[in-house]
């Protein structure tokens, strides 16, 4: 792909998922409210069942137990914002 048709991409990709964040514009640090409200935007109970790897639905009382271990009260007022690299 040419440097236009990989910044045209994207720059469709951040329009159609919410969850995409230019990294050059967050700034070297993050605060607990904007961490808290990232992980608030993707950490939501579905509104369909969800099926394991077997194909059943996983319990209620699992996806509430997931839901409970998001512990807000741990994210550190200011947090450095950081890139992961493989």
């Amino acid at each position: 792909m040419s440097r236009a048709q990989i910044d045209a991409h994207n720059q469709r990709m951040f329009e159609a998922d919410p969850s995409m964040y230019d990294l050059r514009c967050i700034g070297p640090t993050l605060s607990h409210a904007q961490v808290e409200t990232w992980i608030r935007k993707v950490s939501k109970m579905p509104g369909k069942t969800l099926l394991d790897e077997h194909d059943q639905p996983i319990p209620a009382a699992t996806l509430d137990a997931m839901a409970s271990n998001v512990a807000f009260d741990t994210i550190p007022a200011q947090a450095t914002a950081r890139s992961i690299t493989k």
